[in-house]
Parts: C-alpha cells; structure tokens; sequence
C-alpha cells in the first residue's frame, strides 16, 4: 500500500482487513486449478481481483489528491520492486531448475527476449503479473492527472472512467487487442477494464466509505451478506467481452457489496483479531507475488487431487518464506517484496 505499516494499522477498518486475508487465501486456491465441480461457482467466481484492485486505490486515492510526493514515491517503490525482482528471480530459477529436472510447468528454456517481453508487458512467463503492469500503468496515469488537474482531479476521473465503460461496452478496445498475441492483450487489455475500477476506489475514498461503515445496523448487515450469497449463486450480469475479468459494471457493484458488508462488522474492539489480523495479512502482497514460484517450482514434485490441502500448504509456504525474508530486509526497501 502507499502508507506505512504503522499508519495502516491506525487507520484500516479490521473487516476490511479480513476481507483482504480471504481474497488473498481466495487467489492462491483459484490458482490451483484441480477444483471439484461442485465447488467451481463458489471459487472460481473472479470476484477476488477487482476488489483487490478498488481497494488499493482506494487507500492510494488521499496520496494522489494531495499530491503527496514521499507517498508517492512509496506507492510505486512498493509496486516496481516486486514486479522487477521476482521477474528476474523466476527467470532465473525456471533455467536453473531446467537442468535438473523437466518436472516443472514449462520445459522451454527462457531466453533474455522472454525477460524483457516479462518486464514490458507483465506477462511472458510470470503471467500474473498482469495485474501489477495494470496497477502501476494506471497508477502512473492518475497520478498525472492529479498534477494536471489538481481541484478538479476528481471530476476528471469521473468523465474518465465514464468514457472507459463506454469504450469497454462498445467493444472496440476488445476487438483491437484481440488480434495480438496473448502477452500484449493480457496486459494492455485490461487496462481500459480495471481504469472504472480503480475510479471506483477513488470515489469511494472521496467520501471515506470505510469509516462511515461502523454505524450499519445489524439487519443491513444481514442484507449485505444474502446479496454477497446471491452473487456466489447466480449469474446476475450480462456477459461482455474483455480480458481477464470484463464484467465492469458487476464487478463495480459486487466489490462494493463485499467492501460495505466486511467493512461494516466492527471488528475493531477486539484486540486480539486485530492483533492477529495485522500480522497475517502485512504479507498478502508477498503471498501473492510469490505463491506461484512455490506452486511452479517448489511444489513441482507435489501431487494431490484434495485442493484444499494444497492450496493450503501453498499458502503457508508462502507466507513463510514472506515472513523470513521480511525479517531479513525490513529495514530496507527490499520488505516490499513481502508485504
């Protein structure tokens, strides 16, 4: 995130903080693809991501509109050190480990054109990374158009995102991209996908959503929570065509759902969920950056149909080798590779 750990802790409501230690648990399990049908609806619903998405924007929104250079700069030291490194680390050991085995997900050796395509666009071989190219891409924009506006920075984001449904639903941005090969089109197409996203996030920092949350009354909750059951149970949406997660307005409006009613449980009395809470879930950027090295490399020998027991253990290797490294490098801006 942009603000410090400690600032973090102050500020963010803990169902929030919950909600972000299932997305994170959520994305590790949608990666282990050996799911059971009956299961599929309930785990294999992308809900996760764009929520992820509004909520870093949300919490990067003050930064940007009080053009806050430091945090800034945090944002995308927190952003680019991870991206760049673990690139590197997976090219690296995916090379390394070729020699020994061919017991992995790929038996291509990769080239130096592969690493660079990696870093440019996100996607060559560490394909989930498609998500922070569109996180610093976009990051990058708005914080432009905060410089460049300034009091108007918000209706400025406003008509932006308005005119990126419009481009998304008229299908024009698809249809162009959809001509290239898969690395540029899962990492530029997305692009005009999640802008109304992190938009969102931002209108919904402007009138602090999260902190207004404590005051919902407990039949609210209740209706909040049957409508998050309702998304998991049916198809409320119409389809469009995009990349990676292209039902705008549904993700908009389920995300939202899912941040009112988790928001809104008021969990901050207790010192011991908040105590246990702030420790897990300092690593879900690291858990999520690293846990497809584990699921590729370490866990190449590794063979189980019960997916829950392995998307666990994937999980916690994970978080372990997050919670030893940061240890290691916390002083420095290395931690953001862990957290």
């Amino acid at each position: 995130m942009e603000i410090t750990y400690k600032e973090y802790k102050k500020t963010i409501n803990i169902g929030i903080e919950l909600l972000r230690f299932i997305l994170c648990l959520w994305v590790v399990v949608f990666h282990c693809s050996n799911i059971k049908k009956n299961h599929e609806k309930y785990l294999k619903k992308g809900f996760h991501v764009p929520i992820f998405f509004i909520l870093s924007f949300y919490f990067y929104y003050p930064n940007a509109y009080k053009r806050l250079i430091i945090k800034i700069k945090s944002r995308f030291r927190r952003l680019l050190y991870p991206y760049t490194f673990w690139s590197i680390f997976s090219f690296f050991l995916h090379n390394i480990l070729l020699k020994f085995t061919s017991n992995i997900y790929s038996n291509k050796n990769l080239t130096i054109k592969d690493l660079f395509f990696q870093i440019l666009f996100g996607t060559r071989y560490y394909r989930l990374f498609w998500f922070l190219f569109n996180l610093i891409f976009i990051s990058l924009f708005i914080t432009i158009i905060s410089f460049m506006a300034k009091k108007n920075f918000l209706i400025v984001l406003e008509f932006i995102g308005i005119i990126s449904l419009y481009i998304h639903f008229f299908g024009a941005y698809y249809k162009f991209f959809i001509s290239y090969k898969s690395n540029i089109c899962n990492s530029l197409g997305p692009l005009i996908t999640f802008l109304p996203l992190a938009v969102t996030g931002c209108i919904l920092s402007s009138i602090n959503l999260i902190l207004r949350l404590k005051n919902i009354t407990f039949p609210l909750k209740i209706i909040l929570f049957s409508l998050i059951y309702l998304f998991f149970e049916y198809n409320i949406y119409i389809s469009y065509p995009g990349f990676m997660y292209p039902n705008v307005i549904a993700n908009i409006q389920i995300s939202t759902v899912f941040i009112l009613a988790f928001g809104s449980l008021n969990l901050d009395k207790s010192k011991e969920v908040k105590g246990i809470l702030n420790y897990i879930t300092r690593y879900t950027g690291g858990i999520y950056y690293i846990h497809i090295i584990v699921l590729r490399y370490i866990m190449f020998n590794f063979k189980n149909n019960k997916t829950y027991f392995s998307s666990t253990l994937i999980y916690i290797i994970s978080y372990m080798i997050c919670f030893f490294g940061d240890k290691l490098v916390t002083k420095t801006d290395f931690k953001y590779l862990f957290i």
